[in-house]
């Protein structure tokens, strides 16, 4: 660690030791009223999770799991009312009241971690838990008012970053911390040769929730997929990305089942350490930019008769963030045709240079990518039907495969003029 590190370090140890402490203080001194989970239900967080064990023995209504972080109007219909269920005090509504305007804080959670070989984490959103020790802080508020809320709920961590045995990648400089299989992939190995230290807004939200539909702007994860722990297409394995979405508030009764649909659009970025470099915005094949655009559109369907089962559909594009800015065509990406067939030549050629995302570290990281929309399908169920939920998931696959093959013979085509 060099001096420039070392005070940024310690103060993030300083602060997860003080976010402890408080908690600790709160609860010693009123453990009957402290620790509420109310407004905490983000994605993979222990107070989500309990709200899903609670669904697979009956105890919350249905509801489906493929599409979140929660709407606050689906927050209230999951939240418990059964008092003798374990965790009942901590979904208590402690909210400070102003007339119609509520407000509160957020717990601050604080977490150490210590790696003594190699860096390792997993499902932790923004942190980076690299070789030695590791010290992430969580602390914010909330405040309503009618249909709108907003949650300012900022995450700052600080790793060691002590050195370690990387596999050696042949190139300079910061590239030397790169991936060394796949040249193109932004996921370090390592992030730098000192104390590496972030600073994310982590499950950040500013939301209007009405009858039917919800509208907002975000930095929160998001998750799309049934899995809790390896989601299909989104989690909580890195940190969320600026973004904002439109959909719907609740589940809508269609009459054969229930319907849940949601769109975003927003913008990704990548590390210090990923291949790509130059200028943010797209220049040519080149330089790509180091900023790229994303849209998605996931829709999940509930089967009247068929309870506990979930079926949907999502896609997810990358694509480049041009130079002249964000042409209309993109804010309907997601609803365009799966196959590119009948999209105008000049538009295959650009996409031909999109680039992709993984969640496998604190920023977003990409890699290049010959398919610039990603449709997946997918059932689950939680407490029946786990045959056919099997056989439509080796289905969905084999769909999926099928189209990508189709879609990367096209961008050999695309490449090859």
């Amino acid at each position: 660690m060099n001096r420039s590190e070392a005070p940024l370090f310690r103060l993030a140890i300083a602060a997860t030791l003080a976010s402890s402490a408080i908690a600790l203080s709160a609860h010693a001194q009123a453990p009957e009223t402290s620790g509420t989970l109310r407004h905490e239900i983000f994605v993979s967080e222990p107070a989500e999770s309990y709200l899903r064990y609670l669904q697979t023995v009956g105890k919350v209504p249905e509801h489906p799991w493929s599409s979140r972080a929660f709407s606050q109007r689906e927050m209230r219909s999951l939240i418990p009312k059964d008092t003798a269920l374990p965790w009942t005090d901590r979904f208590r509504d402690e909210a400070r009241l102003i007339g119609s305007f509520e407000y509160g804080s957020i717990s601050p959670k604080a977490t150490l971690r210590y790696n003594s070989s190699f860096a390792y984490g997993s499902n932790d959103g923004p942190v980076w838990a690299g070789r030695g020790l590791t010290a992430a802080t969580q602390f914010g508020f909330y405040a309503g008012w009618g249909p709108v809320s907003l949650s300012v709920v900022p995450l700052v961590f600080s790793a060691q970053n002590q050195s370690f045995d990387i596999v050696p990648t042949g190139r300079p400089g910061d590239a030397a911390y790169g991936n060394p299989d796949f040249g193109g992939i932004d996921r370090p190995q390592r992030f730098g040769n000192s104390a590496y230290s972030q600073i994310d807004p982590g499950q950040s939200t500013l939301r209007i929730d009405l009858p039917f539909v919800t509208v907002g702007a975000s930095t929160a994860n998001q998750a799309w997929g049934p899995g809790q722990e390896f989601p299909i297409l989104l989690g909580n394995n890195a940190a969320g990305f600026p973004h904002i979405f439109a959909g719907s508030s609740e589940p809508i009764n269609i009459g054969i089942g229930k319907l849940q649909a949601r769109a975003f659009w927003g913008e990704l970025f990548q590390s210090d350490y990923s291949p790509v470099t130059g200028a943010a915005k797209f220049i040519s094949r080149a330089e790509p930019g180091t900023k790229r655009f994303a849209t998605g559109l996931i829709v999940v369907g509930q089967p009247r008769g068929l309870p506990g089962l979930e079926i949907g559909g999502a896609r997810f594009f990358h694509s480049i963030w041009p130079n002249s800015g964000i042409p209309r065509s993109y804010l309907t990406k997601a609803f365009q045709g799966f196959l590119k067939k009948r999209l105008p030549r000049t538009v295959s050629k650009t996409h031909g240079s999109l680039v992709a995302t993984v969640s496998e570290s604190p920023t977003t990281s990409s890699f290049p990518f010959l398919c610039d929309g990603c449709f997946h399908i997918a059932a689950s169920s939680f407490m029946q039907n786990t045959a056919a939920t099997t056989i439509a998931m080796i289905s969905a696959i084999s769909f999926r495969s099928q189209i990508t093959r189709e879609r990367i013979r096209l961008a050999r085509g695309r490449f090859s003029r």
